[in-house]
C-alpha cells in the first residue's frame, strides 16, 4: 500500500511542473492512465479521478472538493470552432468549473463554458453542453433534466 501512495505522490509532483497546475489537495485520488494537456488546473480537497480519464484543458479548469469523475469521462476547456470557415478555424477557449459534491458518471463529456454547480450529478453516457444547476440529475446528449436530487 506504500508502494502505491509513494507512486501516486511522485506522479502529482510530476504533474505539477509540466504547467500551471494548482492541487491544493488532500486526500485526492488519483488513479493510472489519466489524459491530461493543460495550462492551467486547480483541483481541490478530497477528489477522486478514476481510470482512464480525459482532462482536455487549455484555458482554465476548477475542479471544488468531493468531486468524483468516474472512469472514460472527459473534461474540456477548450473545443474547435465550427462557426469559422474551415481554413480559418481557431479554438474556443473557456473557463470549466465543477463546485463541490459533482459526480460525473462514466463515459461522459463536459464541454467548454459549462459549471455544474453543487450536489449535482451527471449520468453516464451524457454530453453536458450548458451550465448544470444545484441538486439536479442531467442525462442524455445533449444532457437533458432528468430530476431534482
Amino acid at each position: 500500500m506504500f508502494n502505491f501512495l509513494e507512486k501516486m505522490r511522485q506522479r502529482l509532483l510530476w504533474w505539477k511542473h509540466r504547467g500551471n497546475i494548482k492541487i491544493k489537495w488532500r486526500n485526492n485520488s488519483l488513479y493510472w492512465n489519466i489524459f491530461c494537456t493543460w495550462k492551467n488546473i486547480t483541483i481541490w480537497n478530497n477528489c477522486t479521478f478514476n481510470e482512464w480519464v480525459l482532462l482536455n484543458w487549455d484555458w482554465e479548469l476548477i475542479i471544488w472538493n468531493f468531486c468524483r469523475i468516474s472512469a472514460y469521462s472527459q473534461i474540456h476547456s477548450w473545443w474547435l470552432n465550427l462557426e469559422q470557415d474551415y481554413k480559418e478555424r481557431g479554438h474556443i477557449y473557456k473557463k470549466t468549473e465543477l463546485k463541490n459534491w459533482v459526480w460525473i458518471w462514466a463515459w461522459s463529456i463536459i464541454l467548454p463554458w459549462v459549471t455544474i454547480w453543487e450536489w449535482s450529478v451527471i449520468w453516464a453516457w451524457s454530453v453536458v453542453t450548458k451550465d448544470i444547476p444545484s441538486k439536479e440529475l442531467w442525462f442524455w446528449n445533449p444532457a437533458k433534466f432528468y430530476k431534482k436530487i
